[in-house]
């Protein structure tokens, strides 16, 4: 999503990548690695690049702006097995955190948000509560706070570094899980 003000462009927030699960016999198949794959580089990673190809010059020449990327835990650090979401998510925050460092001079900011899982009806936790209850309850125990993110938790984030309050944050990884990584964030 590209704002756009009489200036020029002045945010993009980019969220692109596909998982996607299926359900047979009540257990989950990551069937993001073989189709997906392609479509994750393509929508995350490629994505992006074409996007701010595009929206960097329109706000350089605006006076500047702030590029938002959503990223997952899952690229920091395994959930759920073996997949191509985690990794082209990864590949997307790394690329993201060098256009932060070659950005910044032309004052515009890059920053990434990180959510963990987050529910919301027709989402994927949705349909994981639904047909793998055991493996939802499971999540929601290991969260520090006993419930799944909402996405306007997550869009609060997101809102707060696309905005002048945050024009000191860029190159910045938030993560956004309610506790639920368990790494030293440093």
């Amino acid at each position: 999503m590209a704002k756009s003000t009489k200036h020029g462009s002045k945010l993009l927030a980019s969220n692109l990548a596909v998982a996607t699960f299926s359900f047979t016999t009540c257990r989950v198949l990551l069937v993001a690695v073989k189709n997906n794959g392609p479509k994750n580089l393509d929508l995350d990673v490629l994505g992006l690049v074409r996007a701010q190809e595009v929206l960097a010059p329109i706000m350089e020449a605006g006076g500047g702006g702030s590029i938002v990327c959503l990223s997952t835990i899952a690229a920091q650090e395994e959930f759920a097995g073996p997949g191509s979401f985690g990794p082209m998510k990864a590949a997307m925050t790394a690329y993201a955190n060098n256009l932060a460092q070659s950005l910044a001079g032309k004052n515009i900011r890059v920053n990434i948000v990180s959510p963990g899982p987050v529910y919301f009806d027709g989402g994927n936790w949705d349909t994981i509560k639904t047909h793998m209850e055991d493996f939802y309850k499971a999540t929601v125990a290991k969260m520090p706070i006993k419930r799944l993110g909402e996405p306007q938790e997550v869009a609060n984030v997101v809102a707060f570094l696309a905005s002048p309050a945050a024009s000191l944050v860029t190159g910045s990884n938030v993560t956004v899980d309610g506790g639920y990584t368990k790494r030293i964030k440093f």
